[in-house]
């Protein structure tokens, strides 16, 4: 069952964050491991999906996640209706005020709307919480179910085969590579999300404000190519970065695996300076 049923307030940290306060936490004090997350319990799912196209491959990485994938689509539709309630309940509180003054009887309107604006800035923080919640959940159940695919492929692979995979690649396929496709949990739900909220908040803008209203449009589309421009570029170093990466891996296990071999004839120096050259590089 969801935590946002269960224990909506995390209840159950409290014991932790109680320990914390009184002396600095240990391996032995933290809860135990959710079964969703254990990689003995990986989604046998992650085995099947196809990764012969990659955006198909990526959205498949967060859907196979199951649970908190759902549980995310959820929280975002709702964070989404906070969103364009808020002015709504904010631009109504405001135009009620001026006639409270001029009244005796107690202002029972404005005094509801002031609390549910109260209340929807609540439930949205609580919102966002349970939101990483569910996503850093969607995050460990991605990574087990590739890196147990990555590492069940790479003992199917016959010596040759082995041979021409530089031991950097494979641990790059272990981190970096499944790394990002984890970030699925993230990037999909925020760019829905954000969307959504862009449309949905200007069509609320325009209903108040009017032709002004294309001020803020006009800055998005001066903003949006720029981050375009940036992310690209990002994209691409990153690109250049894990190529430096894997040199640097294989190279360190090489080191270690012939470390007899490198203090039987003295070549600490010449090694360490072409582990840093490597290191420099990346």
């Amino acid at each position: 069952m969801s935590m946002l049923v269960t224990d909506p307030l995390f209840r159950r940290m409290g014991s932790i964050i109680k320990i914390g306060t009184q002396r600095p936490l240990t391996e032995a004090d933290a809860p135990p491991l959710d079964p969703s997350v254990n990689p003995a319990h990986a989604p046998a799912t992650y085995a099947t999906l196809d990764t012969s196209r990659f955006w198909r491959f990526f959205i498949g990485c967060f859907w196979a996640a199951g649970a908190p994938a759902r549980m995310l689509v959820g929280l975002g539709i709702a964070k989404i209706a906070i969103a364009v309630a808020t002015p709504i309940l904010l631009r109504s509180l405001l135009e009620q005020l001026p006639a409270t003054s001029n009244t005796a009887t107690i202002p029972i309107a404005a005094i509801s709307t002031a609390i549910a604006l109260g209340s929807m800035g609540i439930v949205g923080a609580l919102l966002q919480q349970h939101w990483f919640y569910n996503a850093l959940q969607g995050f460990s159940i991605i990574m087990n179910g590739i890196n147990e695919r990555v590492v069940q492929q790479a003992l199917r692979l016959r010596r040759s085969a082995r041979a021409t995979m530089q031991t950097g690649d494979m641990v790059n396929h272990l981190s970096s590579d499944t790394d990002a496709l984890c970030e699925s949990v993230f990037v999909l739900p925020e760019f829905a999300n954000t969307a959504v909220q862009s449309i949905a908040v200007i069509v609320v803008l325009w209903t108040m404000l009017g032709p002004a209203t294309l001020a803020g449009i006009a800055t998005l589309l001066v903003i949006s190519p720029m981050l375009f421009l940036v992310a690209r570029r990002y994209r691409k170093l990153d690109s250049v970065l894990m190529e430096h990466r894997d040199q640097r891996v294989t190279l360190m296990s090489q080191i270690l695996q012939g470390i007899r071999v490198v203090k039987f004839h003295a070549w600490e120096t010449s090694v360490k300076d072409e582990v840093q050259h490597v290191r420099s590089q990346e």
